[in-house]
């Protein structure tokens, strides 16, 4: 029975790790950690938000922006990582893949990998922060997920 590769992407907003281990018992070593930079809100204008008046009386308020700055980078990451996945699994660097992230990240990476091959290879995943562990906890932590069913 060959064996098979599985891959464990451990990310969060800004952080990401991939770690590799050969089916079932092989020891976790990790492929390669990535860093995304967010920029601050100051450093794409103004930090204060702008003034809206009001037509019919000389009332004003700070106006509201649409989208928060921090949760688009959290996309852009979350995008850029699917694709790294898209890539790797389309040149068979992986069979499998657990995904550990936290909730708002998990969804991104969810909706991101919808619609890619690397979504039917998902085998576990995990709405938790554990990014900075080391590789001896983070093995405990996965050897002990449920499969995906």
């Amino acid at each position: 029975m060959p064996q098979k590769k599985n891959w464990i992407l451990l990310a969060d907003g800004g952080n990401a790790r991939v770690i590799e281990r050969i089916a079932p018992f092989g020891k976790l070593k990790e492929v390669f950690n990535l860093a995304h930079t967010h920029q601050l809100t100051h450093e794409h204008g103004n930090d204060r938000p702008g003034r809206v008046f009001e037509s019919a009386s000389p009332t004003h308020h700070a106006y509201e922006p649409p989208s928060d700055w921090h949760d688009l980078q959290k996309d852009v990451f979350a995008k850029e990582l699917a694709n790294l996945l898209k890539d790797a699994y389309e040149s068979r660097k992986f069979d499998e893949l657990s995904i550990v992230s936290p909730p708002h990240m998990l969804g991104l990476l969810r909706f991101h990998l919808n619609n890619s091959p690397v979504h039917s290879r998902i085998i576990k995943e995990a709405d938790k922060n554990i990014v900075s562990l080391p590789l001896n906890k983070v093995q405990d932590y996965v050897d002990n997920l449920p499969v995906k069913g």
